[in-house]
């Protein structure tokens, strides 16, 4: 995509490197350009210039696309998850056709004591628009009831549809258009007795729809995007009609800035999480069930039908370290670290009533890649300190996409 300046004396163009695409400048010199004849068929294919031999003729048999054959797991990898009787061991695989019309992911694992599995499915379809994207799940949740911990189980299962990337202002900007239906069921595995109140059980299904708009940016040596928003709204109906043993509707969002700061790639993100449901409430609380990420407390410790959180990260890079191991099979990139600060919370009764719970803490982040770049991860490794009631200081070790 070249392009010449307005005095004419340099030509902008788009390259491309083992650094990403990028804008270079050359003088333009009439003086150094060398014409090129018009040369005929013929004198391109004389054997005075090109000597070679014609290959034999291969028929090849014509069939239709088969997508089996290239969707077996590429790898497999042991992580561990914890449940009611302690720490557990899974797989986790992933595959994709040659083609990449269909993807799916698979992490399964199986408590043999408690003779149940645990899992998360997920199966994307990008034959067609819109994209087609089933989601399943099998798992245990902690929560703080009482004096005790209370287990419950919540199987999962979604069939969503998206339009994607569709610009708006710009050439980089994207929007997203989404909707599917979804459907919960909670159910019980511990004791409930001298529990009060009973915890909320039964299904939970619902229809959602969904609006993503993003124009952030990410550039050569990037650890982040470093400008731009991500904005997402989405709303959830549940409802009898679906098969639900509840009727409210939730209405979520939220907002990611990247400011870039004066030190090269140096980002400052904050991040505004908000919801408010309407209508019947879960005991559980209608969102925190589904985990608002306030770091330094226990996942389910934000209960109520509204809720905010701001958190804020300072994101700055470490070394790039550009090595592999293994013949290239273990990839690392980046290794960078944030500091964080997080202030939310949620209530039943009015907003004036919310009490913001707050934390801070620090992490670090290896960007890696896996089997030859196939599967690329991000190895999170944290430390986190709630300073309201009920926080807590911990370590943790994350894995994000």
């Amino acid at each position: 995509m070249p392009d010449v300046s307005p005095d004419g004396n340099k030509i902008a163009y788009v390259s491309y490197s083992s650094k990403g695409y990028d804008i270079a400048v050359v003088n333009v010199d009439p003086n150094t350009w060398k014409e090129v004849g018009n040369l005929s068929s013929s004198q391109l294919l004389s054997t005075e210039a090109i000597s070679w031999e014609a290959e034999p003729s291969v028929k090849y048999k014509m069939h239709d696309y088969n997508p089996l054959p290239s969707l077996t797991p590429k790898f497999w990898l042991p992580l561990s998850y914890y449940n009611e009787n302690g720490p557990q061991t899974y797989v986790y695989t992933m595959s994709s056709d040659i083609l990449g019309q269909h993807q799916y992911a698979l992490e399964f694992g199986y408590d043999f004591q408690a003779k149940r599995p645990q899992y998360l499915f997920q199966y994307v379809n990008d034959q067609w628009l819109p994209q087609i994207v089933f989601q399943a799940y099998d798992n245990v949740i902690p929560y703080d009831w009482l004096l005790y911990t209370l287990w419950l189980r919540e199987t999962y299962g979604s069939l969503s549809f998206y339009l994607y990337d569709n610009r708006v202002f710009y050439e980089w900007d994207r929007q997203l258009l989404a909707c599917g239906f979804e459907q919960t069921n909670l159910s019980n595995i511990s004791s409930l007795e001298g529990a009060s109140p009973k915890p909320s059980l039964g299904n939970i299904n619902g229809f959602f729809v969904a609006w993503r708009y993003k124009n952030s940016r990410m550039y050569a040596k990037s650890i982040s995007p470093e400008d731009g928003i991500d904005l997402t709204l989405k709303v959830t109906m549940n409802s009898p009609a679906l098969g639900s043993n509840y009727n409210f509707t939730t209405y979520s969002s939220n907002l990611s800035t990247y400011l870039s700061m004066p030190l090269s790639h140096h980002v400052l993100a904050p991040t505004l999480y908000g919801f408010y449901s309407k209508g019947d409430i879960l005991e559980q609380s209608n969102y925190s069930w589904k985990y608002l990420p306030l770091r330094g407390y226990p996942g389910n410790d934000s209960a109520g039908n509204k809720g905010v959180l701001l958190s804020t990260e300072y994101r700055f890079p470490l070394f790039r370290p550009e090595a592999g191991l293994l013949y290239g099979n273990t990839f690392f990139e980046n290794v960078w670290s944030d500091l964080f600060f997080d202030a939310g919370g949620a209530t039943f009764g009015p907003a004036a009533n919310l009490k913001l719970k707050r934390s801070y803490g620090t992490e670090l982040n290896f960007d890696t890649s896996f089997m030859w770049g196939y599967y690329a991860l991000t190895v999170k490794f944290g430390y986190a300190k709630g300073l309201d009631e009920n926080g807590e200081e911990k370590f943790y070790i994350t894995f994000g996409m």
